[in-house]
């Protein structure tokens, strides 16, 4: 079942319509990442709020903004 899971792991997070994150980053470096983009919406300055938004969007689909 497990070798069954990896597989299937492998085959979906090797094409780019199922890629998550930043392609040129580690997994555990995109849940960070992730983390700190929820984290800056939640906690940071104008300036950070306008660039962690953008860096949501591209690499992770979320919208730190959604008012406007």
């Amino acid at each position: 079942m497990r070798k069954i899971a990896l597989i299937a792991l492998a085959i979906f997070g090797a094409t780019s319509a199922f890629a998550w994150g930043n392609p040129y980053l580690t997994p555990a470096q995109n849940m960070q990442n992730y983390k700190l983009c929820l984290n800056t919406k939640a906690n940071g300055t104008k300036q950070q709020k306008i660039l962690a938004r953008w860096a949501c969007l591209t690499y992770y689909g979320i919208d730190t903004n959604p008012e406007g």
